[in-house]
This record gives C-alpha cells, sequence and structure tokens, in this order.
C-alpha cells in the first residue's frame, strides 16, 4: 500500500483537487457539486472529507451480509432477484447460492413460542447457535439443545 493517498497512482484524488491534469474520460463536475457551489469550496470540502475518511477505522466486514454482499437486506433482495440460478457453480457454497435468511428479530416475531423461533433460526443454516443465544440471552449449548429437543422430538428418536 501507500503512506499517503496522494502516491496511489490510480487515485483521482489529485485532479479532484486541482494538483493534477483531468483527464477528458473524468467527470468530477458532479462529486465536487456535492461538495459547495463554488469550484474552490468544493475541492477544500472534498479534501477535507477525503482525509477525514482516510484516518477512520473501517471495518467493511461488519456489513457483510450473505457472505458476498455489503449493503442491507433490500438491497440484498434486489441483486438476489437479478441473478439466473439455473446455472448451478460448484465452486460456489451453498450459503452464497441461498436467499438471506431472515433477521434474528423478524423470526423472533413470527413464532410465539421462543424455541420454535430458536429452531427456525438455526435451520435457516444463517446463523450460528452463539449468535442465536446471543439474540435470546441463552449459552450456545442451550441453543443446541432445543435444536436437538426439537429434531428428536420431530423424528420420533
Amino acid at each position: 500500500m501507500v503512506h499517503s493517498i496522494e502516491d496511489w497512482p490510480w487515485s483521482n484524488y489529485l485532479a479532484f483537487i486541482g494538483h493534477t491534469k483531468i483527464y477528458e474520460w473524468l467527470t468530477p463536475d458532479w462529486v465536487l457539486s456535492q461538495f459547495g457551489r463554488s469550484k474552490k469550496l468544493a475541492r477544500e470540502n472534498y479534501k477535507r472529507f477525503v482525509l477525514d475518511g482516510v484516518n477512520q477505522e473501517l471495518d467493511i466486514w461488519s456489513g457483510l451480509n450473505g457472505q458476498i454482499y455489503l449493503g442491507d437486506d433490500t438491497f440484498v433482495s434486489q441483486m438476489q432477484s437479478k441473478i439466473d440460478n439455473s446455472d448451478c457453480d460448484l465452486s460456489i457454497p451453498k450459503k452464497q447460492k441461498r436467499p438471506v435468511a431472515r433477521s434474528l428479530v423478524q423470526i423472533e416475531k413470527l413464532h410465539v413460542d421462543r424455541n420454535q423461533a430458536i429452531v427456525t433460526a438455526y435451520n435457516t443454516g444463517a446463523y450460528s447457535q452463539r449468535e442465536i443465544g446471543e439474540h435470546f440471552s441463552l449459552h450456545p449449548s442451550s441453543v443446541g439443545v432445543i435444536v436437538r429437543k426439537a429434531r428428536d422430538s420431530q423424528f420420533g428418536t
């Protein structure tokens, strides 16, 4: 990586703040218009915005949804509706192919019985026993017991 944003050769930053040539294919006007009415003010505000962002810790993984999407459930649904799943690629893990599960809050609201909500959440395959336990204020092993009891009663064992 680089020590300074100015050193990144593929960045448009220097062109946007007026320090290098603006290539004909680069159109910074719209971006700069989001930062001020005059070009000078816009460039100053843009520079401050970028430099503030450089100094921030960014955890992109906290926004990861369904292992491959960076966005909320609505965004994921929109993207999944555009995907043709008929051509199954065996190299893509099942967790990335299946529809994104409802949130734990949504699952909890759908069930009057807490244990049924826990079993439903577990059966989505999207949540670990730890995640379910944290949501329902239970130890992960308690989640496992609830899931096993439900499975045993379903199959009569």
